[in-house]
């Protein structure tokens, strides 16, 4: 009698009720909810310029002591998704097919996970203005609205297909970067246009 007892009372503490369709409400249990999606700040171009032939490592967090997920191999195109203190979190790291011209997914190596930017790069495309110049606009915040930084215009000691000295941040479709007008030219740091970015390291994008 006291076993049965002892029972009884056990799934009353469990089951207090029924629920909607018959469903025990049980007390007691922690729930586990669904397990919450990374944000994604932002959607730009970069790729993989380590020059070490083991490959770019990849952390699992963005930072130097975390621990390597893998490596991707040189001019590795990837999508970043985040960034964080210089580093970059990124998605559908793809390489390019010279026979057919195309990307191709990466089959080998982490598909997702975070890089040091330091280690990545990114060609910089012109855009037309309403003069019909093809101008570099370097914005002091990511939209086309805040004041310029600079605008290089190409044909005044300027190229449109130029590599940028360093990534910094990203936000939506713009990148933040260090960059020069020239070799020798005198850096600034600004943001750019998703059309501002060649999203191709091997070919140019300058038409």
């Amino acid at each position: 009698m006291i076993v049965w007892l002892m029972f009884f009372n056990g799934l009353q503490g469990v089951a207090n009720a029924d629920g909607a369709g018959g469903v025990a409400k049980v007390e007691g249990l922690a729930t586990v909810g669904p397990k919450k999606k990374a944000v994604e700040r932002c959607e730009v171009p970069l790729w993989s310029m380590d020059s070490d032939p083991a490959g770019l490592n990849v952390r699992s967090a963005g930072k130097r002591d975390a621990p390597i997920k893998g490596t991707l191999p040189p001019e590795t195109m990837l999508t970043a998704i985040d960034a964080k203190s210089g580093w970059f979190r990124f998605k559908e790291p793809m390489v390019w097919n010279w026979p057919e011209a195309e990307r191709i997914p990466l089959e080998a190596g982490p598909k997702q996970g975070w890089v040091y930017g330091g280690l990545l790069g990114e060609d910089t495309n012109c855009r037309r203005d309403s003069q019909g110049r093809e101008v570099l606009v370097v914005y002091t915040r990511p939209d086309e609205a805040s004041d310029p930084v600079v605008t290089w215009i190409v044909g005044q000691d300027f190229s449109c297909d130029w590599q940028i000295d360093k990534p910094l941040d990203c936000r939506q479709g713009w990148l933040k970067a260090v960059l020069r007008k020239g070799p020798n030219a005198k850096p600034v740091t600004g943001w750019l246009h998703r059309e501002n970015l060649c999203d191709n390291p091997l070919t140019t994008c300058a038409g």
